[in-house]
């Protein structure tokens, strides 16, 4: 599966860890890093990469899902998205 190849290449990340929710098939929470500013990430992976990444609740996972028009990209691409503003968003 292209999502599990992903996760697995985001959780090197030492700010993101990736959980997929208990009878989720496409459902996942992340938690991120104290030093991440999570509004700072959001803006970044969508202004820059074009992702749309939420904002953590109030169980501080930020929910989720993968689609079909995220997994048209390269794994590469969408790792180095994510790396480059994890790196931008730290505080």
């Amino acid at each position: 599966m292209k999502s599990a190849g992903l996760f697995t290449r985001l959780s090197r990340l030492n700010e993101v860890k990736v959980s997929q929710i208990v009878h989720g098939t496409n459902q996942f929470n992340v938690s991120l890093a104290k030093n991440i500013d999570p509004a700072k990430l959001n803006k970044r992976l969508r202004e820059k990469h074009n992702i749309v990444f939420g904002l953590p609740k109030s169980d501080s996972f930020v929910k989720i899902k993968i689609n079909p028009t995220l997994l048209r990209r390269d794994n590469h691409l969408i790792f180095d998205s994510f790396a480059e503003a994890i790196a931008f968003s730290k505080m």
